[in-house]
This record gives C-alpha cells, structure tokens and sequence, in this order.
C-alpha cells in the first residue's frame, strides 16, 4: 500500500481551501474533477450527476473538458451495466470504488455500455465516488484512465 506523504497532504489542504473559496457552482464541480485528477491521475475526471429512475445524465470535466451529448445520452441509456453504480445502488457504499474492484477486463469489454461508450473514449477502468441516496438522483467524482486499475 501506498503511504501519503507531507506533500499529498499539503495538496489535499490547498485543494480544499480552493473549492470552499470558490462561489459559483459549476466552477466549484470543474474545480473539485481538476484537483482529483491532479492528486490522483487520470486522463479523463468529472463531476457527475445521475438519475436512474429517468434516466438522465450530466457532467462537468476538468480543465474545461466537455463530454459530447451522444456521450450522455449513451450512459444514460446503459448506466444500469456499470459495475460501480450496480454496486453503490445495492449497498450505498460511499466509499472510492473502481470497476476494476468488481469485473475483469473481459467482463467489462462485453457491455453495451464498454462498447458504446468506454472504448470509443479509450477508458478501461474509473474510480469514483457517489453522494446522495443510491436510489435517487445521486452526484459522483470519477476519474478515468486508459489502463486497468489505479494502483
């Protein structure tokens, strides 16, 4: 396992006085995807929101970064095959999770949802982390990346 240093902790502090000084709400979710990416790594990070019972989707990235709405619409469509959403809906386990916790590579490559979506974007595996009730409208922080795992 991994040991934080002064310095993470020191980025982790810094980060959290940028988001509770920052006023506008939008700004305040690109802001919250950048520093997640930046403390972990990723090529792509959002801030996300979700309502399975409709469904409809939206996402603000980092750095300005917009996904396309065949994107949205597309997740919205095929959310329910996503193992962390599976697994948040069933629990309410707000901890970080990754798909890699859940499904192998081969698994995952098989959903609609890897097919329409994650390999058109290059993306093999997300970490991410839901707030809000699990059977409702819930908002997510996920990070990205073009390989399995976030070790």
């Amino acid at each position: 396992m991994k040991h934080l240093l002064n310095s993470d902790y020191q980025s982790m502090i810094e980060l959290v006085g940028e988001f509770h000084s920052c006023q506008d709400p939008h700004r305040l979710r690109e802001r919250v995807a950048g520093g997640v990416m930046t403390l972990i790594g990723g090529e792509y990070a959002s801030f996300e929101h979700f309502a399975p019972t409709v469904p409809r989707a939206w996402a603000v990235g980092a750095n300005g970064y917009a996904y396309e709405n065949w994107v949205l619409s597309e997740f919205a469509k095929y959310a329910s095959e996503h193992p962390a959403i599976i697994r948040y809906q069933e629990t309410g386990d707000v901890s970080a999770i990754k798909i890699s916790d859940f499904v192998d590579a081969k698994t995952w490559h098989r959903t609609n949802l890897y097919q329409r979506i994650h390999r058109v974007l290059g993306i093999e595996d997300q970490l991410g982390i839901s707030l809000g009730p699990p059977d409702e409208e819930f908002y997510s922080v996920v990070l990205s990346r073009g390989r399995r795992n976030f070790h």
